[in-house]
């Protein structure tokens, strides 16, 4: 339900656009994504970066589908 994955909530909110799945593995280890929301999707994102050489994973809104395809939203983690 969100376009982005995001950093520092409920402070100086900044909103991810382009990852590595090491950033985004690091960012979760530092319990920067919600355990119960977006840490999932975050894991599930970098395993699936990870399984195969030039994979890329993208994290958006639904109703947001059309633009996110064509990299106009949505965060991109990939290796």
């Amino acid at each position: 339900a969100v376009e982005h994955v995001a950093i520092n909530f409920g402070s100086q909110q900044e909103e991810l656009e382009d990852i590595t799945a090491d950033e985004a593995a690091r960012l979760a280890d530092e319990g920067q994504f919600g355990k119960g929301s977006m840490e999932p999707k975050v894991r599930a994102a970098i395993k699936f970066a990870r399984s195969r050489k030039g994979r890329t994973c993208i994290i958006g809104a639904l109703d947001k589908a059309a633009e996110t395809m064509a990299g106009l939203s949505g965060t991109r983690i990939h290796e």
